[in-house]
């Protein structure tokens, strides 16, 4: 399985970083959220995906700092 992370200084900006990261198929599929949000069962589902040191990290970093992006990959065999 693989889960892709993009964080940036607004949810347009970390949609557009994710759209230009991952192939166009997917983008009809993208679901953007705030790290912290109380969302769709989706989103939080795929939140469970993501380490909490990761999503400390990512929440952490100051907004004027640009765009990051991440790749996660979960063997479920």
């Amino acid at each position: 399985m693989r889960v892709c992370i993009a964080v940036a200084g607004s949810q347009k900006q970390a949609e557009k970083v994710l759209k230009s990261k991952v192939e166009e198929y997917f983008h009809r599929a993208i679901e953007s959220s705030p790290i912290t949000a109380n969302g769709s069962d989706e989103v939080m589902q795929m939140l469970h995906w993501i380490p909490d040191t990761v999503k400390v990290t990512l929440g952490s970093i100051p907004l004027a700092t640009g765009e990051n992006y991440a790749d996660l990959y979960y063997n479920l065999g």
